[in-house]
């Protein structure tokens, strides 16, 4: 449980496999632990602090509830009688985590989230022999561990706040749990305000997406907003708890209090001049944006860079996540034509474009995902994402690459892997990489300066250079027309530092192969 040295985006870096760097090096400088007394956290990921919010509604006691660093746990798994566990990217299974290990040539359940997991999971499991305690299960990568052998009492997929505290008193009453539960949309108006901080100042603005996106669990889920007054007092309680930084989470932050896909602009500006009045604006970040809604009002981009003073020594730009996915209009139209509108499919090409020079202008640097391998992808739909990258060079921007993954009851079609790609997915590849190795070093170096320590910084640059020098060499050789990759890109990184030669693999540029 970490709060990633003040920069919540940082969490991505577990999803590399361990052995990249030494175990005491890695966590020193990406995932330190979070402040703790006696196990006992001072901040929590939002998702627990919101179950155990229910079970304090739902007649619970603070004083038999703790939400424990999983490093002490066993300080207090005698007395435990329930164990509930939540997290993101358990076994490894999500997109970006699929993406790295496959082309760094490992297995996915030696990236960091999924080892850290079974590390977890085994010290319970010998608990579980001595005590007698159930385990819950739930957080938005539960599905992971379905069709897996994994001995969990309950695994809780989606929404939990209506059904939390009577899964909790069946397992202290000793009653049989159900192997599996979907959890229930939750009325906004009855999901609990959180008792104790939040992990990163993170605080939930929206709930859902409702653009469809047919790959996409959140997008199929009813889209909610809180009212601004209960955001307010989350906020309010993070700051009396010494944590005045927010991260504003929703699957689309310029989509709050929206009418439909239409932006209400005086409701966004409303929530960040608040928001502004509780903390240093240089500390108010977003968690996810959509392009759509950042071109139908640029004054609203705009107005909220001059509110949190962008371009400013102590705030010189914000970022945020956004999904790109394809510029094929035809995937678009077949798998997520939510995701445009009030635009058409045959317009998201031409948005991309505008909404990266509108937020470029504005010093916004969109942090965008493609995905690779979506079913019934055709070679000439990737070149048109690959040009479409290749429009966005002047753009201070970050472009992520991603395998299609079947997630839970968002699945759609196989799961996409490097033995599948076409040349075309490897020019692509590299076209992003190269876009975000540009523009990666003085992102990370102005977000170093401004929040981490100079440990962090060193071991950054570290990285960076590493990656640079293992990666570059390769991504250009396919630009030039042929596929020279290293049997293992973890190896080659390795062998930098060790100064050993490393063996390459060939390819000739087959397309459609």
């Amino acid at each position: 449980m970490s709060e990633y040295s003040g920069i919540m985006f940082l969490g991505f870096a577990t999803c590399f496999p361990k052995g990249f760097l030494p175990d005491f090096l890695f966590f020193k400088i990406f995932c330190p632990p979070v402040e703790q007394k006696n196990g006992v956290v001072k901040y929590a990921p939002y998702g627990l602090r919101k179950i155990e919010a229910s079970l304090l509604e739902n007649g619970f006691n603070q004083e038999d509830i703790a939400v424990i660093d999983p490093e002490h746990i066993g300080r207090y798994i005698k007395h435990a009688k329930v164990v509930g566990i939540g997290g993101n990217d358990i076994l490894g299974k999500g997109p970006t985590t699929q993406i790295i290990t496959q082309i760094i040539g490992v297995d996915s359940k030696k990236a960091y989230s999924a080892f850290k997991f079974h590390e977890l999971y085994y010290r319970l499991q010998k608990y579980k022999k001595k005590y007698n305690f159930k385990t819950i299960l739930g957080g938005p990568g539960s599905w992971q561990v379905l069709g897996e052998n994994y001995d969990i009492d309950c695994v809780v997929l989606g929404e939990a706040e209506n059904i939390a505290a009577d899964l909790f008193r069946k397992a202290l009453n000793g009653e049989e749990l159900p192997r599996q539960v979907e959890g229930t949309i939750v009325d906004v108006e009855k999901i609990p305000l959180i008792k104790n901080p939040s992990l990163g100042g993170l605080i939930e603005i929206t709930r859902g997406c409702g653009r469809g996106c047919r790959f996409c669990t959140p997008t199929m889920r009813a889209f909610r907003c809180y009212p601004i007054e209960k955001i307010i007092k989350e906020i309010t309680l993070n700051v009396k708890a010494g944590r005045d930084l927010v991260l504003l989470h929703g699957e689309d932050v310029l989509r709050y209090q929206a009418n439909g896909f239409r932006v209400n602009r005086p409701k966004v500006e409303q929530l960040f001049r608040e928001v502004a009045r509780l903390v240093p604006k240089e500390n108010i970040n977003m968690s996810h944006i959509a392009l759509s809604s950042a071109l139908q009002e640029p004054r609203l981009i705009e107005n909220i860079a001059e509110i949190l003073n962008l371009g400013s020594k102590e705030y010189p730009w914000t970022s945020a996540q956004t999904g790109i996915e394809s510029a094929s209009s035809r995937l678009i139209a077949k798998y997520m034509k939510g995701k445009t509108l009030p635009y058409t499919a045959e317009q998201w090409g031409e948005v991309v474009r505008e909404s990266f020079k509108l937020l470029a202008g504005n010093n916004w640097v969109p942090c965008a995902t493609l995905i690779m391998g979506l079913p019934g992808e055709r070679p000439d739909d990737i070149v048109k994402t690959t040009e479409l990258v290749d429009d966005l060079k002047d753009y201070k921007s970050l472009i992520i690459p991603l395998f299609y993954v079947p997630m839970g009851t968002a699945a759609i079609g196989e799961l996409f892997t490097k033995e599948k790609m076409h040349y075309e997915h490897w020019e692509l590849l590299a076209a992003s990489a190269k876009h975000s190795i540009k523009w990666m070093k003085g992102l990370a170096y102005d977000t170093m300066n401004l929040k981490s320590h100079g440990f962090s910084k060193a071991g950054l640059d570290m990285v960076v250079k590493i990656w640079e020098r293992s990666t570059l060499p390769y991504l250009d050789s396919i630009r030039d027309g042929q596929i020279i990759l290293p049997r293992n890109l973890m190896d080659t990184a390795l062998g930098l530092i060790a100064k050993k030669p490393i063996g390459r693999l060939y390819m000739k540029k087959e397309v459609g192969k």
